[in-house]
């Protein structure tokens, strides 16, 4: 029998194995005290140095056309076993007129099944692929597993080209679309968000108009298939397909479903000229019942993607009320808590000009101190350069969206077709970076004179005139009253409301008889 107390047969270290042990422990303890030194001498109110920035390889979609002028960008990404396609049909603005409400209800009746298949088994069809389809007046989009490609493909197909308008379901789309009017009526927020857009661009136009009950049952099913028939076309289009497809199989399934689709554009309207109001003014639309404010400073802005100026501007607009530590949202939010929050945006255009809004929703009582605020901040970003660490977080912003956006396949598609369609430079993306890094507080100060006019701005109020008007009345911008319009739910200008609140219950008749039993009676009469 073996000697079992011998520390080798036990499985037991050796004195030498234990003398290793201990110099690893020390060594290790040295090491985590070094640690501990270093953490300690680390300045912490000192920023951290930036790395540099990722370089971004945008790469270009596979491209094609097909004979309607269709334009197809194919981007390959094998990550996940899906496909996803874009239908953007690049349209003009649409003017309704009288009809107005029919570009909406037509895209609400196309996708529901087609002159082939119900719209029950349609959708059952769409659900046991796990796909995801629509179809609406400007395009559409599809997307689901790649095994199932050609079945989504056939499937979006079907229900752009073969849509079935029925009397019914127009009924029951128009009864949905006005009951959504009537609930709304009252609303604060829904009347502003009509009648901002009507007061800048004017209700004769496509970016004011808006539908009304009377508008919606004056739309016909005809009026809905004369929509469709000149408004889906494929001439100026994009097709965007990305995902598990490789471009071959992509071309020939767009040769097949979308090949036989006939050439065509849609029409332009004739669209009225714009300008802002001459001096800057109140635009008060009294709401009895609201019990806040919904505050927006307007005016017309002439930036268009393709400008010098864009960078500055996207910038410039995320010092001034783009973020939430803008000067907009920490004075009327943080220092004087008017509201939860407050924000603004520059659009850009193309067929016609965009729009400068600051918005909010303010307390009624502190209205005319938010509107008064508000032209504060706006001289601020006019008179004054903006710090250096505001200007480096706005960049940084910016740039990082940018690059975590890049990371996506498909956005390579998006960023071809953007800048085609507002005729940018080729290289518009791959210098984005530089281009926002290039912006100095000079540039921001520039830009805020050019593109916020304070003597130009249309202050549009939706709220209780009993609260809020005769304070706005007496308050002065830059030392000088401002002049009052008033307006409707529906944008039409309107006699000045009257700030006596009538008590509740209170009528003609019940004055009457108040008044007859204070002189006696009938009698007395």
């Amino acid at each position: 029998m073996k000697n079992t107390s011998s520390l080798e047969e036990l499985n037991l270290p050796s004195q030498k194995n234990n003398i290793k042990m201990k110099k690893q422990l020390i060594f290790l303890m040295a090491l985590f005290l070094t640690g501990l030194t270093a953490i300690a001498q680390i300045d912490r109110s000192v920023m951290p140095e930036s790395g540099p920035t990722p370089e971004i390889k945008l790469g270009k979609p596979y491209t094609f056309e097909l004979k309607n002028g269709l334009q197809v960008l194919v981007v390959t990404d094998k990550k996940l076993p899906t496909i996803n396609m874009n239908l953007d049909l690049n349209n003009p603005p649409i003017y309704e007129g009288n009809i107005a409400g029919v570009q909406s209800l037509t895209g609400a009746l196309i996708g529901k099944g087609s002159t082939e298949t119900s719209k029950e088994e349609f959708n059952e069809k769409v659900d046991f692929l796990g796909a995801n389809i629509f179809v609406g007046v400007g395009g559409g989009f599809a997307g689901g597993l790649s095994k199932y490609k050609e079945d989504i493909f056939a499937l979006f197909a079907e229900a752009a080209f073969k849509p079935n308008f029925t009397q019914k379901e127009l009924d029951f789309e128009r009864s949905q679309a006005i009951e959504g009017l009537k609930s709304g009526e009252n609303s604060a927020a829904a009347i502003a968000g009509k009648v901002r857009s009507a007061l800048v661009y004017g209700k004769d136009h496509p970016g004011g108009e808006f539908a009304t009950e009377e508008t919606y049952n004056a739309i016909t099913l005809d009026d809905v298939k004369k929509f469709y028939a000149d408004y889906f076309k494929p001439s100026n289009g994009y097709l965007v397909i990305t995902g598990d497809i490789e471009k071959k199989e992509a071309k020939k399934l767009v040769k097949k479903y979308f090949g036989d689709w006939k050439e065509g554009t849609a029409p332009k309207p004739d669209m009225p000229s714009l300008a802002d109001v001459s001096e800057t003014q109140i635009n008060l639309i009294d709401v009895p019942n609201a019990v806040q404010t919904e505050l927006a400073v307007m005016s017309l802005s002439p930036l268009k993607m393709s400008d010098e100026d864009y960078h500055a501007v996207l910038v410039a607009n995320y010092v001034f009320g783009g973020s939430f530590g803008s000067y907009l949202n920490m004075n009327l939010r943080e220092e004087n808590g008017y509201t939860y929050g407050a924000r603004s945006s520059i659009g850009t255009g193309r067929n016609y000009m965009g729009t400068f809004r600051a918005t909010a929703k303010v307390r009624n009582e502190v209205t005319d101190s938010a509107v008064v605020e508000t032209f504060k901040e706006l001289n601020r970003i006019r008179n004054e350069y903006v710090e250096d660490e505001m200007l480096a977080n706005a960049k940084a912003k910016y740039l990082g969206n940018f690059i975590m956006q890049s990371e996506d396949k498909a956005v390579v598609a998006r960023r071809a077709i953007t800048i085609e369609k507002n005729d940018l430079d080729k290289d518009f993306y791959k210098d984005f970076i530089a281009n926002i890094n290039k912006v100095t507080k000079e540039d921001v100060k520039r830009v805020a004179n050019k593109y916020l006019n304070p003597d130009q701005l249309r202050i549009v109020l939706v709220g209780k005139a009993g609260d809020i008007l005769e304070p706005l009345e007496k308050m002065k911008i830059n030392g000088k009253t401002v002049p009052i319009k008033f307006y409707d739910k529906d944008a039409n200008e309107t006699e000045r409301p009257s700030t006596i609140e009538i008590p509740a219950g209170l009528t003609a008749q019940t004055v009457l008889d108040d008044y007859i039993k204070a002189i006696g009676g009938k009698e007395a009469v």
